[in-house]
């Protein structure tokens, strides 16, 4: 396990990518009250961590819940104006990789009335979805991005909370393993549930393993992993940093560089040395960052971050 300085401690953001920034904040402002935060444009952007390797120019988003502080994570909007990203691609639900994005709401029939507003559709989870003991909805954001309602009595805030990342995994003891030398814990885990297949777009019952990770007793945050053992889980339709949807995910460390040295001599660093990041408009991050990948291709980005 790494030390204090170079474990994991925070979940900072996790990055989609979307077809027009503008329209999407609009969407997850109306349906889950996000407000946005901050908003900065990369010009001629250095972004070969991201498997680019041409110069980019985007424009970022960031977003909050109303608990909006340094300990509370964001959902990170990306607008690619060079290179473009491709078209939506649909992928099935069993697509491996980052596969949802999940909030703890005080009712999933209001959430649910507000994403009719929208223009989307709302169904309900069977139960016994490895989210939550409460009524699960999901639909699908304006990118196709899944979107889940994990209803949930609700005591630090009076909106709508980003409580979890769910990532479809091709070995779920792989990925554990993985993420414990980030300096993450197991929270919960199911080594077979059985579900219908019919809510999910899917014939059939069909069989899952999951576990639930968190960083710390304290973090309400979890990052949600879905091994699917039948059907098996697919192979993601692109690996591209600007592809469409959920690209990647950020931690935040104290230090970035003693991470890497950790993570090279557990032979996880696989995506080059430290680098700078000035972070324009950011408060959280001090500039040092690593990216890396997970067993299954997710991009994982280590960004020195103060809890304060």
């Amino acid at each position: 396990m790494p030390c204090d300085d170079a474990a994991a401690h925070a979940f900072l953001r996790c990055t989609l990518n979307t077809a027009d920034r503008v329209k999407s904040a609009r969407f997850y402002r109306e349906v889950l009250d996000l407000r946005q935060r901050g908003e900065f444009t990369d010009a001629e952007a250095d972004v070969s961590a991201l498997g680019i390797s041409q110069p980019a120019h985007r424009t970022r988003s960031r977003l909050w819940d109303r608990r909006w502080s340094r300990r509370t994570p964001a959902l990170e909007l990306v607008q690619w104006h060079e290179p473009r990203a491709h078209t939506v691609v649909p992928t099935p639900a069993t697509t491996i990789g980052l596969r949802a994005v999940g909030f703890r709401v005080e009712s999933v029939a209001t959430v649910r009335t507000a994403v009719a507003r929208a223009g989307r559709d709302a169904r309900m989870l069977p139960s016994g979805w490895p989210t939550g003991t409460g009524p699960t909805a999901w639909t699908l954001d304006l990118d196709g991005v899944t979107v889940e309602l994990v209803q949930s009595r609700l005591t630090d805030t009076d909106g709508p909370v980003l409580s979890h990342l769910r990532l479809n995994c091709a070995d779920l003891a792989r990925s554990i393993e993985w993420y414990e030398h980030l300096g993450f814990d197991v929270a919960a885990k199911e080594t077979s549930t059985l579900l219908p297949g019919l809510p999910l777009g899917l014939a059939g019952q069909v069989e899952v393993a999951s576990a639930s990770l968190q960083l710390g007793e304290d973090d309400p945050f979890r990052l949600e992993l879905l091994q699917w053992v039948d059907p098996p889980g697919s192979t993601p339709a692109s690996s591209e940093g600007n592809a469409p949807g959920l690209a990647h995910i950020a931690f935040g460390v104290e230090d970035a560089r003693m991470a890497h040295r950790y993570l090279e001599t557990a032979g996880l660093a696989n995506s080059g040395p430290p680098r700078w990041n000035p972070a324009p408009g950011s408060t959280h991050e001090t500039g040092w960052s690593v990216f890396l990948t997970d067993p299954d291709g997710v991009r994982v980005e280590l960004a020195e971050h103060t809890p304060r």
